[in-house]
């Protein structure tokens, strides 16, 4: 392989790392925690405030932070109903979030792949 197929090779194989980076531009997304909890509400369409909590191991005003920053973003949407034991804060994934978990899925599935066909046999 010459070095200008080599450089092919590496920039091709770069392209999805350069989307998951403009993925991550957004500064909502740059959160690992919040990464999570978009991905657990595409898979699971809502939860409540004391799953995200166990699910996520943040303190309270921390996990409130985050969905916060989430629902401000358009990612989640956020319900408060009361209860007899008090206010029960219910997250939900909007389109958003269900589009940029797609878009996540996505460039994963090609750096995987990008990785499956390289020749380090």
């Amino acid at each position: 392989m010459n070095s200008e197929e080599e450089e092919f090779t590496l920039q091709d194989k770069s392209a999805p790392i350069r989307e998951l980076a403009e993925l991550f531009d957004d500064s909502i997304m740059k959160s690992s925690t919040r990464l999570l909890i978009v991905i657990s509400l595409s898979v699971n369409k809502r939860m409540v405030f004391t799953d995200l909590l166990k699910l996520t191991g943040v303190g309270k005003g921390s996990l409130s932070n985050h969905l916060e920053r989430l629902s401000a973003g358009g990612y989640i949407r956020l319900r408060v109903t009361p209860t007899l034991r008090g206010p029960r804060t219910v997250a939900e994934i909007t389109q958003k979030g269900l589009d940029t978990y797609q878009k996540y899925l996505g460039i994963i599935e090609k750096i995987r792949n990008s990785d499956e066909s390289s020749s380090f046999k």
